[in-house]
């Protein structure tokens, strides 16, 4: 299957517990460059050490996996969380200046949000 934006071509011939799936995480204003080095250098090495080994390598960005019309709708968090969770558990977080990202304030969470919130993500509270 193609990647949607870098060209290369997924391999379907491994056995489905022969995968590793990193999803990577930073705030999309930053870290434009340690991404970029990250997927033009570092993964194509990884993959080809995995294929090497009959393991199939995948990095999930999400910089390509959201549109503006999702983000406009509030749909972000949620498609992140259910990327993260399919990548369990390997995940890479990149650290920089900016320190996150802030939902614009549309009013409050119904609780069924807070609660579905909370039970994805216990270690952090609902604002």
């Amino acid at each position: 299957m193609p990647h949607p934006s870098l060209g290369f071509v997924m391999s379907d011939t491994h056995p489905p517990g022969r995968q590793i799936r990193v999803f990577v995480s930073s705030t999309f204003r930053d870290m434009q460059a340690d991404r970029d080095v990250l997927v033009k250098r570092v993964f194509p090495q990884l993959r080809k050490l995995c294929e090497s080994r009959a393991v199939t390598w995948t990095e999930v960005d999400l910089r390509w996996g959201i549109t503006s019309e999702q983000q406009a709708e509030g749909k972000a968090l949620p498609y992140c969380l259910a990327e993260i969770e399919r990548s369990r558990p390997f995940s890479m977080g990149l650290l920089g200046e900016a320190d996150g990202w802030r939902k614009r304030r549309l009013g409050t969470p119904s609780p069924r949000e807070k609660a579905e919130f909370s039970r994805k993500v216990p270690w952090r509270e609902v604002c």
